[in-house]
């Protein structure tokens, strides 16, 4: 009767069929497999088979032996879909630093595994939270790994634009002018300003601000971002001639 040497060899991520060894193989005799379909045996006794329950039976002179004892192969572990990303990436914002996306074919089974990792978190139904950066996902599961995901990107956050100060001493009105100035003294030519209230004020291209008596607060803007208000500046009225 044919004899399984050890442990059968189970088929892997990565091999579709397993193996195991006829202990007492005997080249003179043939060795039949049922079922057989898919099965080879070797010149040494290696039998190599997909997935399934077998038996086998040793011939020889017209003789059969009784079936050996049955063997199992596993089925071969499933390895996890490639994961896939849902629609467009939510950006970076001016008052949130990190972007997010959703992995589409989400499976609470498996596990997934973000490279770069670095401040990345993955909630219970596949939103992916991560700073800037380009990133590629796996999925394990049963000891198997998927291949890479296509990459995706997190912009870096927007920046917002530096609260705008007042350079010095306010120019107030004098008995022939009507209006004050000040200089913003970060000015950046690549930020909008404003300013508050607005009606008679005038900005320069140099960040010289003319104004009616008045009470002011600016704010700078840029990338869809603004900023904190400035501390309060404050034009005369003007003197009564």
């Amino acid at each position: 009767v044919p004899v399984v040497l050890g442990n059968v060899t189970q088929p892997t991520c990565a091999v579709a069929t397993g193996s195991f060894t006829i202990s007492n193989f005997d080249l003179n005799n043939t060795y039949d497999i049922v079922p057989s379909a898919g099965v080879t045996i070797s010149a040494t006794g290696l039998v190599t088979a997909p997935a399934g329950t077998y038996t086998l039976t040793a011939s020889a002179n017209g003789c059969i032996s009784a079936a050996s004892a049955s063997v199992t192969i596993n089925a071969q572990p499933e390895t996890p879909a490639v994961p896939v990303v849902l629609g467009n990436v939510t950006q970076p914002t001016c008052a949130v630093a990190t972007g997010s996306f959703v992995i589409s074919n989400y499976n609470a089974a498996t596990s997934y595994n973000v490279s770069p990792s670095n401040g990345v978190t993955i909630s219970t139904n596949g939103l992916v939270t991560a700073p800037a950066g380009t990133y590629t996902l796996t999925a394990s599961a049963n000891g198997c790994i998927s291949a890479a995901s296509a990459s995706v990107t997190i912009n870096a956050q927007p920046e917002t634009p530096a609260v705008p100060v007042v350079l010095g001493n306010v120019t107030q009105p004098t008995c022939a002018v009507a209006t004050g100035s000040f200089t913003i003294s970060n000015f950046d030519l690549n930020n909008t300003y404003d300013i508050v209230p607005s009606a008679g004020v005038t900005i320069s291209s140099t960040g010289l601000v003319t104004a009616p008596a008045g009470t002011y607060t600016l704010t700078a803007s840029a990338n869809g971002c603004i900023s904190a208000a400035s501390a309060s500046v404050t034009i005369n009225a003007q003197p009564e001639t």
